[in-house]
């Protein structure tokens, strides 16, 4: 089965708001789960390599065996194959997973690398023809000795047009403070683990701008300390204006929000300088507090996909 998602992330600090908005929107949540995963690989991180992930998954006494396979972020829809398998016990089923003729060469090697352990609150949502699945997750990723947070909103076309998941992401972001979060769990868990750890990024497009302010944004969520690379952020900025236009079809799509978000975040910026490189709680509330980057990155993702 092919997986359509859209994933925005938001400031741990904000779940209970975060909470009470989507009800607000969509009424109660249709389902409350506590859902504890492991992820396989081998000592080679052979699957990580290659783009599939494998774990099992304890659904509060159910449990499941999930293979995906190597997906894409496409101008903000993450697509990627899914195959889930019931399971009697929490403990990989080989045999299931030799039927699969890209996991099989693997299947006797695979060993734990990382877990996840996070509350789920579940909405179905009818938009026109369309049905979705919201899940909001809150709780940790865990890599040995090391933890990051999970906060974040997913949001799974089930059935229908993608059209409609974009426009159910533009109610969302319109409301809640969230960004668009381009990283799995899964690769989170690798990169909290050592492997995989990501290098400097080149920005070459408005989704390309838009998935690396968030990242960065994302951060300052999991940096304990409130540090924000204001000089970064600077840089990152200057580059918004050049990109709108050097996609003009598409800047022009999302002028008034590109503007907005240029305007709120130079006048902040420029008033924080003097601390970059030191802890500001105020600068890394204001940026999780604002909306901009949610509303300018789901207009993006609309214009891609109209």
């Amino acid at each position: 089965m092919q997986e359509i998602e859209i994933k925005l992330g938001f400031d741990p600090r904000h779940l209970p708001a975060t909470d009470t908005s989507l009800t607000e929107l969509f009424g109660s949540p249709s389902q409350r789960k506590q859902l504890k995963n492991t992820y396989f690989d081998t000592p080679a991180k052979d699957l990580r390599d290659k783009g599939w992930t494998v774990r099992i998954r304890d659904k509060d006494g159910g449990f499941e065996q999930t293979v995906k396979g190597k997906g894409v972020v496409e101008a903000g829809l993450h697509q990627r194959l899914e195959v889930n398998q019931e399971l009697d016990s929490y403990a990989l089923d080989t045999a299931k997973l030799s039927g699969i003729e890209e996991i099989a060469p693997f299947v006797s090697l695979l060993e734990p690398a990382f877990s996840t352990d996070f509350a789920r609150l579940t909405w179905e949502i009818r938009h026109n023809d369309s049905l979705i699945e919201l899940a909001l997750d809150s709780g940790v990723i865990i890599s040995g000795q090391s933890e990051q947070a999970i906060s974040e909103i997913e949001l799974e076309l089930k059935q229908g047009k993608t059209v409609d998941i974009v426009a159910v992401g533009a109610n969302i972001v319109a409301q809640i403070p969230c960004w668009l979060l381009s990283d799995s769990k899964a690769k989170r868990g690798h990169e909290l683990g050592g492997v995989g750890v990501r290098s400097a990024e080149q920005v070459t497009d408005l989704f390309d701008w838009i998935t690396h302010a968030g990242r960065s944004v994302q951060q300052m969520t999991i940096d304990s300390s409130d540090k924000v690379d204001v000089i970064g952020l600077q840089q990152l900025l200057s580059q918004l204006p050049h990109l709108l236009e050097v996609e003009r079809e598409v800047g022009l799509n999302v002028k008034v929000p590109a503007e907005q978000l240029m305007a709120s975040w130079q006048g902040y910026l420029q008033s924080a300088a003097v601390l970059s490189g030191e802890s500001s709680p105020g600068l890394r509330q204001w940026l999780t507090d604002a909306k901009d980057l949610g509303v300018l990155g789901m207009a993006i993702i609309r214009s891609k996909h109209s």
